[in-house]
């Protein structure tokens, strides 16, 4: 708002005159979003439900719509319907050939009208449906939607929102010289995004959607075909999030003459490759806290001495104990992050 840019102008022109360089968190709050974030480019996942019928009968089924995670997430869509023999212990034979996709039988994204061949079939459907979460802790002012980190669009509109502003205070000679991006903190969840099996098809040659209902609890009775299926979702999940968000955000930076300070590789439920994902930075990121658990400095160096990098920067002595520490209790963490 303009409270905040006539702020970070002043920040600009002191920094200037005094000879510093001068950097902004890309949100107000961990992970990337904002009130500029609608729910078309917020964070998805993939949600199911799940009937049982019999046959041989024709009958109109009503699809049942899924029960969303939170009560911020409003909208979803259906992907797609698979019927396989139904297994007390949730095994599906594949090697067997009798999963069916019934996408060509749905009406209206409403009913399915099948011919049930013999015996009792699950019929599982698919869809897409935006998690509602929201920052985790942002200023009154800058609550919102946190992005899908799948989507290039997502990553695109959300910086653009915020560099369009910040280009009313900036000029050439005087402007911020770094973004950063925060530990990865999306709630768990099976991750989806819209063009997610046209990507998976395009990268592994396979159509994913006969094999969604391992992702929702069903097994292959092939238990190395599960891993593989799973294995492919979850590289497909890393390089979209990498590719689309990290290391877009690189190419941002790089227009607007930035620089990208990025803790890419953990957080609270981070689901890349790390060192993958830090190597997407101009400087990797890790964190390290007063006596508490989060320390991840080895996994930003080390991504430093793979991809390059010359510099390697950390959240440093964070913690919510205020004032419980003093100087020789922050000499001694500082002395083991330098050595990580």
């Amino acid at each position: 708002g303009p409270e905040s840019l006539e702020y970070i102008s002043l920040t600009l022109n002191t920094a200037k005159r005094l000879g510093l360089d001068i950097g902004l968190f890309a949100s107000s709050s961990w992970n990337a979003g904002g009130p500029w974030i609608g729910e078309e480019d917020a964070s998805k996942e993939l949600l199911s439900t799940m009937q049982t019928v019999t046959g041989p009968s024709v009958k109109r089924i009503t699809i049942e719509n899924p029960k969303l995670s939170s009560p911020d997430a409003k909208t979803y869509s259906l992907i797609s319907s698979v019927a396989v023999p139904h297994s007390e212990l949730k095994e599906i034979d594949y090697a067997a050939n009798k999963t069916i996709n019934l996408d060509k039988f749905t009406l209206d994204n409403k009913f399915i009208e099948w011919e049930i061949p013999a015996g009792k079939w699950d019929v599982i459907s698919f869809f897409m449906c935006n998690t509602g979460q929201k920052l985790e802790c942002p200023s009154p002012n800058s609550d919102g939607l946190i992005i899908d980190h799948l989507s290039s669009r997502a990553t695109k509109r959300d910086f653009d929102t915020m560099l369009t502003r910040l280009g009313t205070v900036m000029t050439p000679e005087n402007q911020l010289k770094f973004l950063e991006l925060d530990s990865y903190e999306v709630w768990p969840a099976r991750d989806w995004t819209p063009d997610f099996v046209e990507q998976f098809k395009n990268r592994y040659g396979y159509d994913p959607k006969p094999f969604l209902p391992i992702l929702q609890g069903y097994r292959s009775k092939d238990s190395i075909l599960s891993e593989r299926f799973r294995g492919d979702y979850n590289r497909l999940i890393s390089d979209m999030i990498i590719e689309n968000h990290f290391g877009q955000a690189v190419e941002i930076a790089n227009k607007h003459q930035m620089e990208l300070y990025s803790e890419a590789g953990h957080g609270g439920y981070a689901r890349v490759d790390p060192l993958k994902a830090l190597g997407n930075s101009h400087v990797p990121m890790g964190e390290f806290w007063n006596r508490q658990k989060n320390w991840v400095t080895k996994e930003a160096a080390s991504a430093a001495h793979i991809y390059g990098k010359k510099l390697v920067a950390a959240e440093s002595l964070t913690g919510w104990q205020n004032w419980q520490h003093g100087p020789t209790d922050f000499k001694q963490l500082f002395d083991i992050a330098f050595c990580a």
